[in-house]
């Protein structure tokens, strides 16, 4: 997508208490449009996030001894490795070995104007004997060493692999002590204006992408499992007495293939939404005559599947969307407490009925870290018109994910990087007869993987 310019910023509308209804979208609220792409791409239209590096990235020239499994060695280990480091011989640019036991740190190969390669040399301390320098790539691995051998063992796992790819960060960029410290203040602020409405160390982590990247990685990890099979008599409550999620025995005839893909959480979400019967709306009474609303009364239906198509029983929806003017219930005091939240149960055949919003596309909070960052990077905040659901079931493992409207202008740019091909759906418009006046419907069926 062309990014928008700095007028086109400008001019943005973001009046939340302004409503106005379009044939398509009946918008109330924020609105935002881009321009359409230059040119249509020869690929899928989302892509994965679990994609190797482009072929300009260039590895870290910083040499590590080799790893070693955990427990960690003790600290008179690891010096005498650091030492040993600094006695072995160094390659230099042009492959010709030299033997060394300086500390002096070669930065990585930078292209000049004329279009040779000229070495840029870091500051080296005065003092480079006990204790070495930090630039040293020596100086990571001492880090490393120092885990102990009690330590956590995911830690351990993980931990090398943080500290260098954290340091060699900070050596490919030169990160000065003031960078540093305004990368810290701004961590800082994101945990002082979270609290149990906003988690915005969480948002951070959204707006640059990482949330998405996490959750697809785990999605990955846990694999596609095919559904169990179905039990001649199947049992009716669980261990602890309540209704057991079962499947039927007659599948439907249209079987899907894999479960429905996940998307980010999100940091608005609440614990303990209100159980509501089927059909149930999940308005307020007393704003289903304002036009805002009205307008945007949407009847959503559909089914929870196992894999192999069929119905899933007694699984529970947790529900929840932001009003029309963009904001969840608890970012606007003039709404009720949990507003446009609710968790429902599927019936005997696995289907679900509820009347919601069709939501508008909305920015995230710009007030706080987050929005800061996104300025900063010329990146405008807008996420696409989008339903939030944790589904559930007994012997099945949890989905959450989000259901985003087709025909939205963000779900090419979507500020959080969560659309994908497969939890797009129509909004389509709703019977006339339709008994709580409904202006849209939207159907889609969850397909919920065995649980491990």
């Amino acid at each position: 997508m062309v990014p928008p310019t700095l007028e086109q910023r400008s001019n943005l509308s973001l009046n939340r208490s302004t409503c106005s209804a379009s044939p398509h979208q009946t918008q109330c609220g924020p609105s935002f449009k881009l321009a359409p792409p230059e040119s249509a791409a020869a690929q899928p239209r989302f892509t994965t996030l679990r994609q190797h590096p482009p072929k300009h990235h260039q590895p870290s020239k910083h040499h590590y001894p080799p790893r070693h499994p955990h427990p960690a060695p003790t600290r008179r280990h690891a010096v005498r490795a650091d030492e040993k480091h600094h006695e072995s011989a160094i390659v230099a640019a042009d492959g010709e070995k030299k033997k060394t036991t300086t500390t002096t740190t070669t930065m990585p190969r930078e292209t000049e104007s004329d279009g040779h390669s000229s070495e840029k040399s870091a500051p080296n301390p005065a003092s480079s004997g006990r204790f070495g320098s930090a630039l040293d790539p020596g100086f990571t691995a001492r880090v490393i060493a120092a885990t102990g051998r009690n330590a956590n063992p995911r830690l351990a796992e993980i931990m090398p692999a943080l500290l260098r790819h954290l340091h060699d960060f900070a050596r490919e960029v030169e990160l000065t002590a003031d960078e540093w410290m305004a990368g810290i203040q701004l961590l800082n602020e994101a945990g002082q204006v979270s609290n149990d409405a906003r988690n915005e160390t969480q948002l951070v982590c959204d707006v640059l992408g990482l949330e998405s990247l996490v959750d697809e990685i785990t999605s990955v990890k846990q694999g596609p499992r095919p559904s169990s099979p179905l039990q001649t008599q199947p049992r009716t409550s669980d261990a602890r007495g309540g209704p057991k999620c079962t499947p039927k025995k007659t599948p439907t005839a249209a079987a899907p293939a894999t479960s429905t893909p996940s998307a980010i959480l999100g940091p608005f979400y609440r614990t303990a939404a209100p159980v509501l019967p089927a059909n149930a709306s999940i308005i307020h009474p007393s704003l289903l005559t304002d036009p805002c609303y009205a307008s945007r009364l949407t009847h959503l239906t559909g089914r929870v599947l196992t894999p192999a198509g069929t119905p899933l029983a007694n699984a529970t929806l947790d529900v929840w969307h932001a009003a029309p003017n963009g904001q969840y219930e608890q970012q606007d005091p003039a709404q009720p407490e949990m507003h446009l939240r609710a968790r429902l149960p599927t019936d005997p055949d696995g289907r679900f009925a509820l009347y919601c919003l069709r939501p508008p596309p909305y920015p995230v909070p710009d007030d706080g870290p987050a929005g800061r960052l996104l300025g900063l990077l010329d990146r405008h905040p807008f996420r696409p018109a989008h339903i939030h659901f944790i589904v559930s079931c007994p012997g099945r493992r949890t989905l959450t994910t989000q259901l985003f409207d087709a025909e939205d202008p963000h779900l090419d740019d979507d500020t959080v990087f969560a659309v994908k091909e497969d939890l797009i759906a129509v909004f389509r418009p709703a019977e006339e007869t339709d008994p709580m006046g409904a202006r849209w419907r939207v159907g889609f069926d969850f397909v919920l993987a065995e649980a491990a």
